[in-house]
């Protein structure tokens, strides 16, 4: 089976992907739908609908239908298909359908009066795809498809904020891998899982580096934690341990033509443990003050990092800029 999820949107189908595919007739007694099952709590704000087609110059009636468990009707529009909506995707609006973890819904549409062509999403089959007849009375779908009409759902994603705190920690020798640290979650009901797919609050095995760690509460909705751990004698960085010495001279605000400059200029800013040092930018960019300042130029916009590496091979992070 096919799915795009993102934050906010939930389909079943590719929006690169367009086969023409099928008509509903006027007095077809049922639906195409496309089932959504949803393993976190959340909220439908809209549904979109890609027509290809409708025998009329004029707008043709649909009925748009969300359903819920055997298939009740939980969210009903009658709307119309202007000819300017043929061959691109359409946004109706619909009342706010809350679903809850653990349910399924199915979302599909119907032609009223006048054929209105449809569109699959795909090239593969897909067993969710059903035809409901409204007045089931077996209270079941018709039969299944194995084309993928393209409909698709407009969420808020309700994922809460989850977090915690970093707490004992316990920094390894340059080149060692006995670093410890423990993230606890705020909520004692979450779980933790490391970049190494540890499981539990703590870990005892982690050399000197930056780990996200996640915070998984029960709807399956994840919050991260930054944990850096420094090699004990290792370089200290000052303030982000990145100052900016030359801007972007130019972007795209205040440039006509729209051409980006790539001429600014970082410096690694960090003291002690032994020099000379190495410092690992973003992007695999390498530097030295033993060949020069370290500087790292010639950059465009982004979000850049460095790691410091000093002679006795210990490491220290900047925080980034």
């Amino acid at each position: 089976m096919r799915f795009n999820i993102a934050d906010s949107v939930y389909s079943r189908v590719p929006d690169h992907i367009t086969i023409d595919n099928g008509s509903f007739f006027e007095n077809y007694n049922y639906s195409i739908g496309t089932l959504f099952p949803f393993s976190v709590r959340d909220t439908i704000k809209s549904v979109d609908i890609y027509f290809s087609e409708s025998s009329a110059k004029r707008p043709s009636g649909v009925i748009i239908t969300v359903w819920g468990k055997s298939f009740n009707p939980i969210e009903r529009l009658f709307t119309t298909v202007t000819p300017e909506m043929l061959g691109n995707w359409t946004r109706f609006d619909i009342n706010d359908v809350i679903v809850r973890p653990g349910q399924e819904v199915v979302v599909g549409w119907e032609a009223v009066g006048d054929s209105v062509s449809w569109v699959q999403g795909g090239d593969r089959s897909d067993p969710e795809t059903v035809f409901v007849r409204p007045n089931n009375s077996n209270e079941t779908w018709f039969f299944t498809t194995f084309a993928n009409p393209k409909i698709r759902i407009n969420l808020t994603g309700e994922c809460p904020d989850i977090t915690g705190e970093v707490n004992n920690i316990q920094n390894p020798g340059c080149g060692m891998q006995y670093g410890a640290v423990t993230v606890t979650p705020d909520d004692t009901n979450h779980s933790v899982i490391w970049p190494d797919n540890t499981l539990g609050e703590t870990n005892t095995a982690l050399a000197a580096g930056v780990y996200n760690v996640s915070i998984v509460d029960t709807n399956n909705c994840v919050g991260e934690i930054e944990v850096v751990l420094v090699n004990d004698g290792a370089p200290e960085s000052q303030d982000s341990g990145i100052e900016i010495i030359q801007e972007i001279s130019c972007n795209p605000f205040n440039d006509p033509d729209g051409n980006l400059s790539n001429d600014a200029v970082l410096a690694p800013q960090f003291t002690g443990g032994i020099p000379p040092y190495t410092f690992l930018w973003t992007g695999g960019h390498s530097t030295s003050d033993s060949a020069g300042t370290g500087h790292l130029e010639g950059l465009g916009a982004g979000t850049y990092r460095v790691t410091v590496v000093d002679n006795a091979g210990c490491k220290a992070f900047s925080e980034g800029v």
